[in-house]
Protein backbone atom coordinates (compact mmCIF):
# COMPACT_ATOMS: atom_id res chain seq x y z
CA UNK A 1 0.00 0.00 0.00
CA UNK A 2 3.03 2.30 0.39
CA UNK A 3 3.25 5.52 2.38
CA UNK A 4 0.53 7.84 3.58
CA UNK A 5 0.39 11.33 5.09
CA UNK A 6 0.12 10.93 8.86
CA UNK A 7 -1.13 13.51 11.38
CA UNK A 8 0.23 13.05 14.89
CA UNK A 9 1.46 14.78 18.05
CA UNK A 10 5.15 15.58 17.64
CA UNK A 11 6.16 13.43 20.62
CA UNK A 12 5.03 10.24 18.84
CA UNK A 13 8.12 10.26 16.63
CA UNK A 14 10.37 10.54 19.69
CA UNK A 15 8.75 7.69 21.63
CA UNK A 16 10.71 4.51 22.21
CA UNK A 17 9.48 1.67 24.39
CA UNK A 18 11.91 1.24 27.27
CA UNK A 19 10.92 -1.10 30.08
CA UNK A 20 13.77 0.16 32.24
CA UNK A 21 12.08 3.57 32.55
CA UNK A 22 8.69 2.32 33.70
CA UNK A 23 9.57 -1.05 35.29
CA UNK A 24 7.88 -2.76 32.31
CA UNK A 25 4.44 -1.66 33.48
CA UNK A 26 2.62 -3.01 30.41
CA UNK A 27 4.27 -6.43 30.88
CA UNK A 28 2.75 -6.92 34.33
CA UNK A 29 -0.73 -7.58 35.72
CA UNK A 30 -2.60 -7.22 32.40
CA UNK A 31 -3.98 -10.02 30.27
CA UNK A 32 -1.82 -10.21 27.14
CA UNK A 33 -3.54 -11.76 24.12
CA UNK A 34 -1.53 -13.46 21.38
CA UNK A 35 -3.30 -13.41 18.01
CA UNK A 36 -3.51 -16.59 15.96
CA UNK A 37 -1.12 -15.33 13.25
CA UNK A 38 1.61 -14.76 15.83
CA UNK A 39 0.86 -18.12 17.45
CA UNK A 40 1.44 -19.83 14.10
CA UNK A 41 4.69 -17.89 13.67
CA UNK A 42 5.91 -19.18 17.03
CA UNK A 43 5.11 -22.72 15.98
CA UNK A 44 7.42 -22.41 12.98
CA UNK A 45 10.46 -21.39 15.04
CA UNK A 46 13.33 -23.84 14.77
CA UNK A 47 14.67 -25.75 16.55
CA UNK A 48 11.33 -26.95 17.90
CA UNK A 49 12.60 -26.74 21.45
CA UNK A 50 12.71 -22.95 21.14
CA UNK A 51 9.19 -22.88 19.75
CA UNK A 52 7.99 -25.03 22.63
CA UNK A 53 9.69 -22.75 25.17
CA UNK A 54 7.31 -20.00 24.00
CA UNK A 55 4.17 -22.05 23.31
CA UNK A 56 4.30 -23.67 26.75
CA UNK A 57 3.45 -20.28 28.28
CA UNK A 58 0.34 -19.75 26.12
CA UNK A 59 -3.20 -20.84 26.86
CA UNK A 60 -6.03 -20.98 24.33
CA UNK A 61 -8.80 -18.44 24.91
CA UNK A 62 -12.46 -19.42 25.10
CA UNK A 63 -13.05 -17.95 21.63
CA UNK A 64 -10.82 -20.70 20.19
CA UNK A 65 -9.04 -18.13 18.02
CA UNK A 66 -6.52 -16.42 20.26
CA UNK A 67 -4.18 -17.30 23.09
CA UNK A 68 -3.30 -15.61 26.39
CA UNK A 69 0.14 -15.45 27.92
CA UNK A 70 0.09 -17.13 31.33
CA UNK A 71 1.67 -14.73 33.81
CA UNK A 72 4.14 -15.96 36.40
CA UNK A 73 3.60 -16.00 40.16
CA UNK A 74 4.51 -12.28 40.29
CA UNK A 75 1.84 -11.59 37.65
CA UNK A 76 4.51 -10.66 35.11
CA UNK A 77 4.97 -11.86 31.54
CA UNK A 78 7.29 -14.92 31.58
CA UNK A 79 9.22 -13.42 28.65
CA UNK A 80 10.17 -10.31 30.63
CA UNK A 81 13.91 -10.39 31.28
CA UNK A 82 15.79 -9.12 34.32
CA UNK A 83 16.82 -6.02 32.37
CA UNK A 84 13.09 -5.28 31.74
CA UNK A 85 13.40 -6.04 28.02
CA UNK A 86 11.46 -8.66 26.06
CA UNK A 87 13.11 -12.03 25.57
CA UNK A 88 11.16 -12.72 22.36
CA UNK A 89 12.02 -9.37 20.79
CA UNK A 90 15.69 -9.60 21.76
CA UNK A 91 16.04 -13.11 20.35
CA UNK A 92 13.79 -13.10 17.27
CA UNK A 93 13.08 -9.43 16.50
CA UNK A 94 10.03 -7.14 16.75
CA UNK A 95 8.27 -9.05 13.95
CA UNK A 96 7.72 -11.91 16.41
CA UNK A 97 5.82 -9.80 18.92
CA UNK A 98 2.06 -10.30 19.06
CA UNK A 99 -0.20 -7.54 17.74
CA UNK A 100 -0.82 -6.04 21.18
CA UNK A 101 2.87 -5.91 22.10
CA UNK A 102 3.81 -4.48 18.69
CA UNK A 103 1.36 -1.62 18.95
CA UNK A 104 0.90 -0.69 22.64
CA UNK A 105 0.83 2.14 23.57
CA UNK A 106 0.44 3.22 19.94
CA UNK A 107 -2.84 3.91 18.20
CA UNK A 108 -2.47 3.78 14.41
CA UNK A 109 -5.59 4.59 12.40
CA UNK A 110 -5.88 4.63 8.61
CA UNK A 111 -8.72 6.52 6.95
CA UNK A 112 -8.86 4.63 3.70
CA UNK A 113 -11.40 6.80 1.86
CA UNK A 114 -9.38 9.94 2.51
CA UNK A 115 -5.98 8.26 2.28
CA UNK A 116 -4.34 9.48 5.49
CA UNK A 117 -3.28 8.12 8.87
CA UNK A 118 -3.34 9.33 12.46
CA UNK A 119 -0.98 8.12 15.19
CA UNK A 120 -1.01 8.78 18.90
CA UNK A 121 -0.08 7.16 22.21
CA UNK A 122 -2.09 6.03 25.21
CA UNK A 123 -1.42 7.80 28.50
CA UNK A 124 -1.48 4.44 30.28
CA UNK A 125 2.19 4.17 29.31
CA UNK A 126 4.31 6.13 31.83
CA UNK A 127 7.00 6.94 29.26
CA UNK A 128 4.43 8.32 26.81
CA UNK A 129 2.59 10.17 29.58
CA UNK A 130 5.74 11.95 30.73
CA UNK A 131 6.47 13.08 27.16
CA UNK A 132 2.91 14.22 26.48
CA UNK A 133 1.63 15.67 29.75
CA UNK A 134 4.48 17.53 31.41
CA UNK A 135 5.45 19.87 28.57
CA UNK A 136 4.88 23.53 29.45
CA UNK A 137 4.20 24.58 25.85
CA UNK A 138 1.07 23.57 23.89
CA UNK A 139 1.39 20.06 22.45
CA UNK A 140 2.61 20.46 18.84
CA UNK A 141 1.17 18.42 15.97
CA UNK A 142 3.00 17.54 12.77
CA UNK A 143 2.39 15.78 9.48
CA UNK A 144 4.82 13.04 8.50
CA UNK A 145 4.88 10.25 5.94
CA UNK A 146 4.24 6.78 7.34
CA UNK A 147 4.46 3.31 5.88
CA UNK A 148 0.93 1.94 6.08
CA UNK A 149 2.30 -1.60 5.98
CA UNK A 150 4.66 -1.06 8.92
CA UNK A 151 3.29 -2.23 12.26
CA UNK A 152 -0.38 -2.83 12.97
CA UNK A 153 -2.86 -0.33 11.53
CA UNK A 154 -6.58 -0.17 12.27
CA UNK A 155 -8.88 0.84 9.43
CA UNK A 156 -11.17 3.49 10.86
CA UNK A 157 -14.82 3.45 9.80
CA UNK A 158 -17.40 6.10 10.54
CA UNK A 159 -21.13 5.77 11.07
CA UNK A 160 -23.60 6.70 8.34
CA UNK A 161 -24.36 9.94 10.21
CA UNK A 162 -20.68 10.86 10.36
CA UNK A 163 -19.60 9.83 6.87
CA UNK A 164 -20.39 13.19 5.19
CA UNK A 165 -18.06 14.86 7.70
CA UNK A 166 -15.15 12.43 7.36
CA UNK A 167 -13.38 14.45 4.67
CA UNK A 168 -13.43 17.41 7.07
CA UNK A 169 -12.02 15.44 10.02
CA UNK A 170 -8.58 17.06 9.91
CA UNK A 171 -10.06 20.57 9.84
CA UNK A 172 -12.46 19.76 12.68
CA UNK A 173 -9.75 18.16 14.81
CA UNK A 174 -7.36 21.06 14.21
CA UNK A 175 -10.06 23.56 15.20
CA UNK A 176 -11.02 21.60 18.33
CA UNK A 177 -7.38 21.22 19.38
CA UNK A 178 -6.79 24.94 18.82
CA UNK A 179 -9.77 25.67 21.10
CA UNK A 180 -8.46 23.33 23.80
CA UNK A 181 -5.03 24.98 23.58
CA UNK A 182 -6.28 28.60 23.62
CA UNK A 183 -4.44 29.94 26.66
CA UNK A 184 -6.34 33.22 26.55
CA UNK A 185 -9.15 31.17 28.11
CA UNK A 186 -9.49 29.04 31.24
CA UNK A 187 -9.82 25.26 30.84
CA UNK A 188 -13.56 25.46 31.54
CA UNK A 189 -14.05 28.32 29.09
CA UNK A 190 -12.34 26.23 26.41
CA UNK A 191 -14.72 23.34 27.09
CA UNK A 192 -17.68 25.69 26.70
CA UNK A 193 -16.33 27.13 23.45
CA UNK A 194 -15.79 23.57 22.19
CA UNK A 195 -19.42 22.80 22.99
CA UNK A 196 -20.74 25.77 21.01
CA UNK A 197 -18.44 24.90 18.11
CA UNK A 198 -19.94 21.40 18.18
CA UNK A 199 -23.46 22.80 17.99
CA UNK A 200 -22.54 24.92 14.98
CA UNK A 201 -21.03 21.87 13.29
CA UNK A 202 -24.32 20.07 13.80
CA UNK A 203 -26.15 23.01 12.19
CA UNK A 204 -23.87 22.92 9.14
CA UNK A 205 -24.43 19.20 8.77
CA UNK A 206 -28.23 19.59 9.04
CA UNK A 207 -28.23 22.42 6.49
CA UNK A 208 -25.93 20.63 4.05
CA UNK A 209 -23.31 23.39 4.29
CA UNK A 210 -20.26 21.23 4.86
CA UNK A 211 -18.24 23.48 2.57
CA UNK A 212 -18.35 26.06 5.38
CA UNK A 213 -16.60 23.84 7.96
CA UNK A 214 -13.18 25.36 7.23
CA UNK A 215 -14.48 28.93 7.51
CA UNK A 216 -16.26 28.08 10.77
CA UNK A 217 -13.08 26.55 12.20
CA UNK A 218 -11.03 29.61 11.28
CA UNK A 219 -13.42 31.89 13.14
CA UNK A 220 -12.68 30.33 16.51
CA UNK A 221 -9.63 31.41 18.48
CA UNK A 222 -9.63 34.93 17.06
CA UNK A 223 -9.65 38.06 19.20
CA UNK A 224 -12.98 39.02 17.64
CA UNK A 225 -14.53 35.75 18.79
CA UNK A 226 -13.21 36.14 22.34
CA UNK A 227 -14.91 39.53 22.57
CA UNK A 228 -18.25 37.77 22.14
CA UNK A 229 -17.47 34.94 24.58
CA UNK A 230 -19.35 36.57 27.50
CA UNK A 231 -22.53 36.40 25.40
CA UNK A 232 -22.13 32.61 25.27
CA UNK A 233 -21.15 32.08 28.88
CA UNK A 234 -24.08 34.21 30.06
CA UNK A 235 -26.33 31.47 28.66
CA UNK A 236 -24.92 29.02 31.21
CA UNK A 237 -25.72 28.71 34.89
CA UNK A 238 -23.58 26.37 37.00
CA UNK A 239 -25.60 24.47 39.62
CA UNK A 240 -23.41 22.57 42.11
CA UNK A 241 -26.24 20.24 43.14
CA UNK A 242 -26.88 19.20 39.50
CA UNK A 243 -23.15 18.74 38.96
CA UNK A 244 -22.74 16.56 42.05
CA UNK A 245 -25.87 14.53 41.46
CA UNK A 246 -24.97 13.67 37.86
CA UNK A 247 -21.39 12.71 38.65
CA UNK A 248 -22.21 10.69 41.76
CA UNK A 249 -24.91 8.74 39.91
CA UNK A 250 -22.42 7.97 37.15
CA UNK A 251 -19.74 7.05 39.67
CA UNK A 252 -22.11 4.60 41.31
CA UNK A 253 -22.68 2.90 37.95
CA UNK A 254 -18.96 2.80 37.20
CA UNK A 255 -17.51 2.16 40.64
CA UNK A 256 -20.39 0.76 42.70
CA UNK A 257 -19.74 -2.39 44.68
CA UNK A 258 -21.39 -4.51 42.01
CA UNK A 259 -19.16 -3.00 39.34
CA UNK A 260 -16.05 -4.72 37.95
CA UNK A 261 -14.17 -1.45 38.39
CA UNK A 262 -14.61 -1.29 42.16
CA UNK A 263 -11.94 -3.88 42.96
CA UNK A 264 -9.40 -2.35 40.57
CA UNK A 265 -9.71 1.21 41.90
CA UNK A 266 -10.30 1.09 45.67
CA UNK A 267 -8.21 4.22 46.16
CA UNK A 268 -10.42 6.23 43.82
CA UNK A 269 -13.62 5.07 45.44
CA UNK A 270 -12.29 5.63 48.94
CA UNK A 271 -11.28 9.20 48.03
CA UNK A 272 -14.81 10.07 46.86
CA UNK A 273 -16.34 8.28 49.85
CA UNK A 274 -14.11 10.14 52.28
CA UNK A 275 -14.69 13.51 50.60
CA UNK A 276 -18.48 13.28 50.42
CA UNK A 277 -19.41 10.61 52.96
CA UNK A 278 -20.68 8.69 49.97
CA UNK A 279 -20.85 4.91 49.91
CA UNK A 280 -22.88 1.80 50.53
CA UNK A 281 -21.77 1.46 54.17
CA UNK A 282 -22.27 5.14 55.03
CA UNK A 283 -25.43 7.21 55.37
CA UNK A 284 -26.33 9.08 52.20
CA UNK A 285 -26.02 12.84 52.49
CA UNK A 286 -28.70 15.12 51.12
CA UNK A 287 -27.90 17.20 48.05
CA UNK A 288 -27.72 20.26 50.27
CA UNK A 289 -25.15 18.55 52.52
CA UNK A 290 -23.16 17.43 49.49
CA UNK A 291 -23.15 20.99 48.19
CA UNK A 292 -21.79 22.22 51.53
CA UNK A 293 -18.83 19.84 51.20
CA UNK A 294 -18.33 21.03 47.64
CA UNK A 295 -18.44 24.72 48.58
CA UNK A 296 -16.21 24.36 51.65
CA UNK A 297 -12.87 23.24 50.28
CA UNK A 298 -13.54 20.79 47.43
CA UNK A 299 -14.34 23.51 44.90
CA UNK A 300 -11.24 25.48 45.87
CA UNK A 301 -9.08 22.37 45.49
CA UNK A 302 -10.52 21.77 42.05
CA UNK A 303 -9.77 25.34 40.95
CA UNK A 304 -6.26 25.11 42.39
CA UNK A 305 -5.51 21.99 40.34
CA UNK A 306 -6.85 23.49 37.12
CA UNK A 307 -5.11 26.84 37.60
CA UNK A 308 -1.72 25.73 38.90
CA UNK A 309 -1.39 22.69 36.60
CA UNK A 310 -3.23 24.04 33.59
CA UNK A 311 -0.55 22.72 31.23
CA UNK A 312 -1.01 19.14 32.46
CA UNK A 313 -4.81 19.32 32.28
CA UNK A 314 -4.65 20.89 28.82
CA UNK A 315 -2.25 18.26 27.50
CA UNK A 316 -4.40 15.45 28.89
CA UNK A 317 -7.53 16.92 27.25
CA UNK A 318 -5.81 17.41 23.90
CA UNK A 319 -4.28 13.94 23.86
CA UNK A 320 -7.52 12.28 24.94
CA UNK A 321 -9.47 14.16 22.27
CA UNK A 322 -7.03 13.10 19.56
CA UNK A 323 -6.29 9.53 20.64
CA UNK A 324 -10.03 8.77 20.78
CA UNK A 325 -10.71 10.25 17.31
CA UNK A 326 -13.23 12.76 18.57
CA UNK A 327 -15.66 13.89 17.31
CA UNK A 328 -16.04 10.39 15.82
CA UNK A 329 -15.36 8.27 18.91
CA UNK A 330 -19.01 7.30 19.35
CA UNK A 331 -21.12 6.01 16.49
CA UNK A 332 -23.58 8.86 16.81
CA UNK A 333 -23.96 12.61 16.38
CA UNK A 334 -21.20 15.18 16.75
CA UNK A 335 -23.01 16.69 19.76
CA UNK A 336 -23.29 13.27 21.38
CA UNK A 337 -19.54 12.80 20.99
CA UNK A 338 -18.90 16.13 22.66
CA UNK A 339 -21.15 15.23 25.58
CA UNK A 340 -19.32 11.93 26.08
CA UNK A 341 -15.97 13.75 25.94
CA UNK A 342 -17.11 16.40 28.44
CA UNK A 343 -18.63 13.81 30.80
CA UNK A 344 -15.58 11.53 30.76
CA UNK A 345 -13.25 14.46 31.44
CA UNK A 346 -15.37 15.94 34.22
CA UNK A 347 -15.58 12.54 35.87
CA UNK A 348 -11.79 12.19 35.73
CA UNK A 349 -11.35 15.73 37.05
CA UNK A 350 -13.78 15.00 39.89
CA UNK A 351 -11.91 11.85 40.97
CA UNK A 352 -8.58 13.68 40.73
CA UNK A 353 -9.91 16.49 42.93
CA UNK A 354 -11.14 13.96 45.51
CA UNK A 355 -7.68 12.38 45.58
CA UNK A 356 -5.97 15.71 46.24
CA UNK A 357 -8.69 17.00 48.61
CA UNK A 358 -8.41 13.91 50.83
CA UNK A 359 -4.60 14.07 50.64
CA UNK A 360 -4.32 10.64 49.04
CA UNK A 361 -1.92 12.17 46.52
CA UNK A 362 0.26 15.30 46.54
CA UNK A 363 -0.37 18.12 44.10
CA UNK A 364 2.70 17.94 41.88
CA UNK A 365 3.57 17.11 38.28
CA UNK A 366 4.73 13.54 38.90
CA UNK A 367 1.68 12.65 41.02
CA UNK A 368 -0.68 14.08 38.40
CA UNK A 369 1.08 12.11 35.68
CA UNK A 370 0.81 8.89 37.72
CA UNK A 371 -2.89 9.55 38.26
CA UNK A 372 -3.55 9.95 34.54
CA UNK A 373 -1.49 6.84 33.79
CA UNK A 374 -3.63 4.80 36.16
CA UNK A 375 -7.03 6.06 35.07
CA UNK A 376 -6.02 5.76 31.40
CA UNK A 377 -5.13 2.13 32.04
CA UNK A 378 -8.62 1.55 33.43
CA UNK A 379 -10.19 3.14 30.37
CA UNK A 380 -7.88 1.31 27.93
CA UNK A 381 -8.41 -2.13 29.43
CA UNK A 382 -12.08 -1.91 30.37
CA UNK A 383 -14.26 -1.33 27.33
CA UNK A 384 -17.48 -1.13 29.42
CA UNK A 385 -16.12 2.06 31.04
CA UNK A 386 -16.97 4.20 28.03
CA UNK A 387 -20.00 2.08 27.21
CA UNK A 388 -21.53 3.04 30.55
CA UNK A 389 -20.85 6.73 29.96
CA UNK A 390 -22.32 6.57 26.44
CA UNK A 391 -25.40 4.73 27.73
CA UNK A 392 -25.90 7.40 30.41
CA UNK A 393 -25.59 10.21 27.86
CA UNK A 394 -28.14 8.59 25.56
CA UNK A 395 -30.53 7.70 28.36
CA UNK A 396 -30.63 11.26 29.70
CA UNK A 397 -30.96 12.87 26.23
CA UNK A 398 -30.19 16.29 27.70
CA UNK A 399 -30.23 19.75 26.19
CA UNK A 400 -26.54 20.34 25.47
CA UNK A 401 -26.39 23.98 26.52
CA UNK A 402 -28.18 23.18 29.78
CA UNK A 403 -25.85 20.26 30.39
CA UNK A 404 -22.75 22.39 29.80
CA UNK A 405 -24.11 24.85 32.33
CA UNK A 406 -24.56 22.15 34.96
CA UNK A 407 -21.12 20.59 34.42
CA UNK A 408 -18.78 23.53 33.73
CA UNK A 409 -17.98 25.81 36.65
CA UNK A 410 -17.11 29.19 35.13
Amino acid sequence: MGTSPCFQPEYVSRFKCDGTKCNAKCCRFWKIIVDKETYKRYGKIRPKSQAQSILSHLKREDDGENYAIMLDDKRACPFLREDKLCQIQKKFGAAYLCAICQTFPRYNYFFQDEGFMERSLSMSCPVAAEMALLGKEPMPFVEVNCDVNAGRVKYFTTSEEQRPLERHLRNMQSACIAILQDRHLSINQRLVVLGFFTLQLEDLLAEGRLQDVTALAQGYGTAAFRQHLPELTDMLCFQPTDYLQQLLILLEKLYGRDSRFFASDPLFTSAVTEAFGYGEDRPTLSLQELEQVFQHGFRDTQKQIINEYRHVMENYLVNEFFVSIYPFRVQGTIAENYEVFLTAYKLTEFILTAMVYTKKMPLEDKALMDFFVHISAVIDHCEPYYNIIVAEVREQNRDLIGYMGSMVDL
